[in-house]
C-alpha cells in the first residue's frame, strides 16, 4: 500500500496549479519591465523560488506516505488492542461470576458512623489536639473556652 500512496501523493503534488508561482513570475516580469530589477537577478530569483517549491513537494511526497502508513498501522494496532482488552474483560467477568456472591448478614452491626453531640465532638477534637501537641509537632494548642472562637449553639 505504501507504494500506491507514494505514487498518489507524488501525482497530486505534480499536477497542482501553482498560483503563487504565477503571481511571483508576474511581479518579476513587472520589475524587469520597469527597470527596477535586472534580468540576471530575476533569473536567479525564479530559480530559487522554483527550487524552494520543489523541495517542499519532495518533502511532502516523502513524508506523507510514511505518515499515512504509520496511521494505518496504529489503527490496526488499536483494533487488536480492543479485541485483547475485550477478551481480558470476559475472563475477569467469568472469574468474578464463578465466585459466590457474599450475602448480607443481618447480625453484622450497622457500619454507619453514629452522630455525636456538639459536646462529644469538642471533647474528641481537644483530645486529638492534645495528642498531636504531646508529640511535639509545634502546632498551637487550643484548649478550653479561651480559644477566641464562638461556641456553636446548634447540635448535630
Amino acid at each position: 500500500m505504501s507504494d500506491r500512496v507514494a505514487a498518489l501523493v507524488a501525482a497530486l503534488l505534480g499536477v497542482r496549479t501553482d498560483h503563487a508561482s504565477a503571481r511571483f513570475d508576474a511581479e518579476i516580469d513587472a520589475a524587469v519591465a520597469a527597470n527596477t530589477l535586472d534580468v540576471h537577478t530575476a533569473r536567479a530569483l525564479r530559480y530559487w523560488q522554483r527550487a524552494s517549491v520543489q523541495a517542499v513537494e519532495d518533502y511532502a511526497a516523502g513524508v506523507l506516505p510514511v505518515a499515512l502508513a504509520a496511521r494505518d498501522d496504529a489503527d490496526r494496532q488499536g483494533a487488536d488492542d480492543v479485541v485483547e482488552t475485550a477478551a481480558a474483560w470476559a475472563v475477569a467477568r467469568a472469574a468474578q461470576q464463578a465466585q459466590p456472591t457474599p450475602l448480607l448478614d443481618d447480625s453484622t452491626p450497622d457500619a454507619a458512623p453514629r452522630h455525636r453531640s456538639v459536646s462529644e465532638t469538642e471533647q474528641a477534637v481537644r483530645a486529638a489536639l492534645r495528642t498531636r501537641n504531646a508529640q511535639g509537632d509545634g502546632s498551637p494548642q487550643f484548649e478550653g473556652k479561651d480559644s477566641g472562637h464562638a461556641r456553636s449553639t446548634t447540635s448535630a
